[in-house]
This record gives C-alpha cells, structure tokens and sequence, in this order.
C-alpha cells in the first residue's frame, strides 16, 4: 500500500529539512560572523587602507576595489557607476586612517577571518568553519564589548524565509514545476543543454531565490549530464543579480544599504543587472562547454 499524501509530503519535508541544515546553519553562522567583524572595525580599517592607496585616483580606487572580481562584472561596474558622468568629480579625497576603539578587538576580528577563509581552503565543512568562528567572535564581544551583542545580529528572518522556500519547492514540483522545469531546461547533455539549464536556473532565482531554484532545476536534469549542472550552478550563482530577493547576498546588500541611508535606483539596478547577468552567464557557460568539450 502506498504512502498516502500526508505521510509522503511529511517524508519529502523531513528530507528537505535535512538536506538544507547544514546550508541554513552555515548562513545564519556567516552573517553573525560578518556582522561582529563589521562592528570591530575590520571593513572599515580595510576600505579606507585601499582608498589611501588609491591617492585620490578613481581608476585606481576602482581597481583595487575589484581585484577580484571578473571582466565582466569590472565593465558593468565602470560602466554604469564609476565613470566621470556618474561620479561628479575626477579625483576623491583620500580619507584619514580609521580610528580603531578596541585594537585587541580589532586584531582578535581579523585573525578569526583569516582562520576562518584558511578552514574553507582546507576543504573544512563549510557550516562547522563558520558557526565556530561566529562563536569565536561572540566570545570576544561577550568580552569586550557586550552592547553590541543584541538579538538583531541574528538573521531568523532570512532563514524562515529560505527554509520555507526550499519547503514549498518540492511540493510545486509535484505539482508542475517538475514538468515544465524539465520541458525548459531539457535533458540534453550538449552544449544547447547547457545554455538552456543555465537561463532557466538565472530566471527562476530571479523569481524566486537561487537557492531553492538550483534544487527545483537539479532534479530534473540527469545525474550523468555534468556539463548541464554546472551550467545550472553557474545560471544560479551569476545570474540572481537582477530582482533584491534573487540571492542571499543580495537582499544582505540591500539591507546593509537601508540601514547606511544608501538609495540604490530600483530601474538602474534592474537593467545593470539584466544586463550583467546575460552577458556573465552566456560567457561564463560559453567558457566551460569550451573546455568540457575542446
């Protein structure tokens, strides 16, 4: 006898439930991370070291700022915010060096990012390297500095909106979804494959979120089609730059933004990321069925 609904869909919850935790814990450990690191000074010690650098240079500033960043992702910046039409002026006044108020808070911040960037290059469980660093620098602030330590550094609001996301995903593709993500995205294994997972993997996380977008479109592509995941992970993780909600990241950014009084035009960012996102996912894709398959 089979399941009935109620026991299947409680069964896929569970499992859900499972798959995500370590991601949820991951998450909601990182962001306490960044954000005691923000309040002891890091960033700020970090931005102003790279404007001094700078001289007053904007070309330079603005290299030095996207050291890593891609091509792609430099010319859309300069572009569209950091050329002189847009910047008003041709040179900056290079800031004064930020005070630091707690040196030892400073340098305890500091070191617990580094060993938390070398546990993620040692291939270290992501979730473990950043709940302990996350607990590390509680301890400091518990420490040093108690009044920064408040219930507003946690981001429930973002985990019940992901978890719940990742909830109601499966049971849509029950629904549907499977099917018409499938008729998308295809199951071929060639380089259109690859294309087509990628645009459906950018466009539902502009939809919905990346995260519960690469797991609906994973599902339905065959385990063997290793050039068509990777196109989708690519789709999901370059492509989620044009609606606020489409990525974590984003909605961080925009959050970090309000809270700073930083207006960012709603048209501007949509067609900057539009434009972003189709020009960095179809050379990016161009790029790997270029070396899978040469």
């Amino acid at each position: 006898m089979g399941a009935v609904p109620g026991e299947r869909d409680g069964g896929e919850a569970r499992a859900e439930l499972e798959r995500i935790a370590p991601i949820l814990l991951f998450l909601g450990a990182v962001i306490v991370l960044a954000e005691l690191v923000k309040e002891a000074q890091v960033f700020d010690v970090i931005a102003t070291r790279l404007a001094v650098v700078g001289r007053g240079n904007y070309a330079a500033l603005f290299l030095l700022c996207t050291a890593f960043a891609s091509l792609v992702t430099m010319v859309f910046l300069w572009t569209l915010f950091w050329r002189r039409g847009r910047r008003g002026a041709d040179r900056y006044e290079p800031p004064s060096p930020v005070p630091v108020a707690d040196p030892l808070l400073f340098r305890t911040a500091a070191t617990v990012c580094a060993l938390f960037i070398a546990a993620l290059l040692l291939g270290l469980p992501i979730q473990a390297a950043a709940l302990v660093s996350a607990v590390l620098m509680i301890a400091a602030f518990a420490w040093r500095d108690r009044s920064k330590l408040t219930f507003a550094l946690f981001p429930w609001q973002l985990l019940v909106f992901v978890t719940g996301l990742f909830l109601v995903v499966p049971t849509l593709s029950r629904y549907g979804l499977a099917g018409l993500m499938g008729a998308l995205a295809g199951t071929g294994g060639d380089g259109g494959g690859a294309y087509r997972a990628a645009a459906v993997g950018a466009g539902l996380s502009n939809l919905i979120n990346n995260l519960p977008a690469y797991t609906a479109v994973e599902k339905v592509i065959p385990v063997d089609n290793q050039e068509q995941l990777l196109a989708l992970f690519t789709g999901t993780d370059i492509g989620p730059v044009i609606t606020p909600w489409a990525s974590l990241a984003t909605l961080l950014w925009f959050e970090w933004c309000r809270r700073r009084g930083v207006r960012v035009p709603p048209l501007t960012f949509v067609l900057a990321g539009a434009g972003l996102a189709v020009v960095g996912v179809t050379a990016t894709v161009g790029v790997g069925v270029l070396l899978l398959t040469g």
